[in-house]
């Protein structure tokens, strides 16, 4: 925790720690845009913007269009390393799982150049293995946060849900852009891991 004090902004690490400590009970203000230090190139070529988009709910939720993917979640990886805070901590992971690329890993960590980076050519798609402490810091170094189970539940609740990868139809993932849908609707809002 005193790593990650250190790492992210005061305003961000204080809406975190109120969060993980059960103050859940606050308001969002807009995500301000940021290029974490050391992003990879690749990441900014995404074909569709990242946006924050209304929900449906009558709390003016908003939600990122786009799920995270593995060379944002690599960047703020990098970050965080950048500013002493480790993956491991008493043999557990902190923020993401290291699984070996054939159990679908596709973030990892070269010890060699001291860098986390994406398998070539997943770095467009969603980023997984990620542990919920990851998730929630991710989220609160941008100015957002993890939505509750209920308001998950009721953005879903509003429309058929369409699986884009059931039964490894597409391998472990798919792009986290969907094709077919507009910049300005949440893409994959199911998720688009194998289902």
């Amino acid at each position: 925790m005193s790593a990650g004090r250190k790492a992210v902004p005061g305003p961000a690490w204080d809406l975190a720690r109120d969060w993980t400590g059960g103050g859940d009970l606050y308001s969002l203000a807009p995500p301000r845009p940021r290029t974490p230090p050391g992003r990879n190139a690749q990441a900014s070529t995404l074909t569709c913007p990242v946006k924050w988009v209304p929900g449906h709910s009558s709390d003016n939720l908003r939600w990122r269009n786009l799920l995270v993917t593995n060379d944002e979640f690599a960047a703020f990886l990098n970050e965080m390393a950048g500013a002493g805070l480790p993956n491991h901590m008493d043999g557990c992971y902190l923020l993401v799982v290291e699984m070996p690329r054939e159990r679908g890993g596709r973030l990892h960590y070269n010890r060699y150049a001291r860098r986390w980076a994406a398998s070539p050519g997943y770095g467009h798609h969603p980023a997984y293995w990620v542990t919920w402490a990851g998730a929630a810091a991710y989220a609160a170094r941008h100015g957002a946060r993890l939505p509750t189970r209920a308001e998950l539940l009721a953005e879903t609740a509003r429309d058929a849900l369409t699986v884009t990868n059931c039964a490894y139809q597409a391998g472990d993932t798919v792009p986290a852009i969907e094709p077919s849908r507009p910049a300005d609707e949440v893409h994959h809002l199911a998720g688009n891991l194998q289902v």
